[in-house]
């Protein structure tokens, strides 16, 4: 990247009523997302607050950017120690919610490959440089052999443990979970849930798409353009990275590039965006932690 374009920008080339305009919608996503979970949550039996909820889901953010998937055990968690509920049962409706947002993300991206094909062909033409083996050169006797020497070793170990004191808890754990993850069949509001579902993925498109009118060379890009980078950005968070560090950028940089931004335009602005949602998460996680007393305060 050229920090001294980057530089020249950040003192003369942003608008930045734009950038607090998406700081806002970002914490307005998180606000959805616990307005959202509350839904689950009480479903358990337990009154739960917006409050609590939105400093878990700030945790859980924070955390990510420390070790992927860390932030989900620490929401978890901190909502365990809040309410009493057990942490499978919580960790079941996380689980619920999640099942919502990969069916959202996958719909968007199917749709975006038949919308926007001509930018998904050019970019795997470009950008995909491994090809994947054909089934006839793994389909080997050596193959199939291991890989059925692993399938009655993993069947044999089940059903030693099935009637153990291990067997039993692990039984018991995923019974707990299963409450939870019932929660989403059972939800009495199932359509102010999935409207919620809805608004939190449309609260982060906007976030994306305000950004362009921060930027001379981007202000100009339609709505339509926001779509295709919110679609490959989607797709880049689902790789297990802190924050989607490097992935997010390669792909927000390609599809720039791909709608005539010039690279270190490109570059310039997947920057910026990223550092500062990923500065908006720190502050937040760090707010909801400390304010909350490392888990320890009462609701």
């Amino acid at each position: 990247m050229d920090f001294g374009r980057i530089g020249g920008i950040l003192r003369s080339g942003i608008d930045y009523p734009w950038l607090l305009l998406s700081v806002f919608l970002g914490v307005l996503s998180h606000v959805l997302r616990a307005v959202r979970w509350r839904l689950l949550v009480d479903m358990l039996g337990v009154k739960s607050s917006v409050y609590m909820l939105t400093n878990a889901v700030f945790i859980n953010y924070g955390a990510n950017l420390l070790l992927p998937r860390l932030g989900e055990v620490a929401r978890c968690a901190f909502v365990s120690k809040k309410t009493g509920i057990t942490f499978p049962k919580i960790f079941g409706t996380l689980v619920s919610e999640r099942l919502v947002d990969m069916f959202l993300v996958a719909l968007l991206v199917v749709t975006g490959f038949v919308a926007f094909s001509d930018l998904f062909n050019s970019f795997f033409a470009q950008n995909i440089l491994w090809r994947f083996t054909s089934a006839s050169e793994r389909a080997t006797p050596l193959f199939y052999g291991v890989t059925a020497l692993v399938v009655l070793l993993l069947a044999g170990l089940s059903v030693y443990l099935y009637h153990t004191r291990f067997g039993l808890k692990v039984r018991l754990l995923l019974h707990e979970m299963w409450i939870g993850v019932k929660t989403l069949l059972l939800v009495p509001h199932k359509a102010q849930f999935y409207l919620l579902s809805i608004s939190v993925w449309g609260v982060y498109l906007l976030q994306l798409y305000v950004c362009f009118f921060a930027f001379g060379f981007t202000c100009s890009l339609s709505f339509g353009v926001a779509i295709a980078l919110f679609v490959m950005s989607s797709v880049a968070f689902g790789i297990p990275v802190q924050g989607g560090i490097g992935p997010w950028h390669f792909m927000i940089i390609s599809t720039l590039i791909y709608y005539g931004i010039e690279r270190t335009d490109a570059a310039a602005f997947a920057l910026i965006v990223h550092t500062l949602q990923t500065a908006v998460n720190a502050a937040t996680g760090l707010y909801a932690f400390v304010y909350s007393g490392k888990f320890n305060l009462k609701q």
